[in-house]
């Protein structure tokens, strides 16, 4: 069994699932997957779907017997709503990305089209600017800005992945490179 994940306003998780990180706002947040027996743990997936967390890890454990240990990984399921953690038999299908649509006094995310190829774009209200990209879906608004994740970009220079743009700023910027691409959930 894992200890329950810290309750954050949203989630970033990569595709590998090396990052797990948790966004409030007072900025980013590293999470650590940890068993309560300290077994060493692996995340395999993360996703966030009805306001319930579903957790994919694999927890080292000893499946041999005391003459004959056998150490393996065994993959387990979890579900947490409210820092509430119980294990599942399985998790359901993960939902599947979109285009995200927002609107706000700050912000605006909209589905738009260009030469009949669906994309992404932000505007920024307050430095009234714009900027595109192939495929946006999930965002995070704070007071200073907003946190988005490219799913595609296709923009040459800009990576898939987790981005900032920031109230006061009209450049938008890629949070780190080593999270590299994932789910803004």
């Amino acid at each position: 069994m894992i200890k329950p994940l810290p309750q954050y306003e949203n989630y970033f998780c990569n595709t590998n699932c090396s990052h797990l990180i948790g966004i409030d706002k007072d900025g980013l947040h590293g999470i650590k997957i940890i068993d309560v027996d300290e077994n060493p743990t692996i995340l395999k997936d993360f996703f966030i779907k009805e306001k319930m967390m579903y957790i994919t890890a694999l927890i080292q454990e000893d499946t041999g017997t005391l003459e004959n240990p056998k150490i393996e990984y065994i993959t387990h399921f979890y579900s947490q709503k409210n820092g509430s953690i119980k294990e599942i038999e399985t998790v359901p299908d993960k939902p599947i990305a979109g285009y995200s649509v927002y609107a706000s006094k700050k912000f605006v995310i909209e589905k738009g089209e260009y030469k009949g190829q669906p994309l992404s774009r932000i505007f920024n209200l307050t430095m009234r600017n714009l900027v595109v990209f192939k495929q946006i879906f999930g965002f995070c608004e704070l007071k200073t800005g907003l946190y988005f994740n490219v799913i595609e970009s296709m923009i040459p220079g800009r990576a898939e992945g987790l981005y900032f743009y920031s109230i006061d700023r009209k450049a938008v910027n890629y949070v780190d490179v080593s999270f590299g691409p994932g789910f803004l959930w």
